[in-house]
């Protein structure tokens, strides 16, 4: 697992951090998401369970242009979190595995079909529920307001790595589904920031979820 240099990712604020760097352009990630459907037929919008499907693991099915949903758990077997604390046996830094009840709350809230938007505000510290907002308006074709839910659920994520001990290196697992909130935002920055034309930026968030698991970006961002 690649290590991050402190000043790479927007945002960060480690020992050594330094402003990064915007500029233009670059690569795109096309906001590609499939949304839920009521029975009747009529499709829920940003308010909806779209994201809890995704959350969820969903219908497990691909999407046209053969993309996987964002945040598909059906399909991956479902790895072994690393041991908290765990060190790589290259002499890396350890992996970072948030504590079970960050995103718990949320998460709950969310499946229970309550809306998103009310969820962040009662649960702020997590990323989850801005993460949803943030896909939910990617589906929608609102890439500002994507982009500002995405920005805040990954600054919120950064603030909860570096209680948990991370210090802008070393491996964040997608296995561990507490990470999946901060790991979700991330992505659906990377595809906001493409749609707003910050090619640079986006190609710097998929790297960064890159090198946060390797599995991460084939689970949350769509495959050419």
């Amino acid at each position: 697992m690649l290590g991050i240099t402190p000043a790479r990712y927007p945002g960060h604020r480690g020992p050594a951090s330094a402003a990064s760097a915007t500029t233009r352009p670059g690569q795109a990630f096309p906001a590609h998401r499939a949304r839920a459907t009521h029975p009747a037929g009529r499709t829920r919008g940003r308010r909806g369970r779209a994201g809890v499907r995704a959350w969820t693991g969903g219908d497990g099915r691909r999407r046209a242009g053969g993309a996987r949903p964002v945040g598909h758990t059906g399909a991956m077997s479902a790895p072994t979190p690393p041991a908290r604390g765990s060190r790589d046996l290259l002499g890396g830094p350890p992996a970072t595995l948030l504590p079970d009840d960050l995103e718990a709350p949320a998460a709950r809230a969310l499946e229970q079909g309550q809306d998103a938007a009310e969820v962040a505000a009662r649960t702020p510290a997590a990323s989850l529920p801005w993460a949803v907002l943030a896909e939910d308006a990617l589906a929608d074709g609102e890439v500002v307001q994507a982009y500002a839910y995405a920005r805040t659920g990954y600054h919120r994520g950064l603030d909860a790595l570096r209680r948990a001990g991370w210090r802008g290196a070393g491996p964040v697992p997608y296995a561990h589904e507490p990470n999946r909130g901060f790991l979700r935002a991330l992505a659906a920055l990377a595809r906001a920031a493409a749609a707003v034309g910050e090619g640079d930026e986006a190609d710097r968030c998929a790297g960064f979820l890159a090198d946060c698991d390797a599995q991460a970006p084939v689970e949350l961002l769509p495959q050419r």
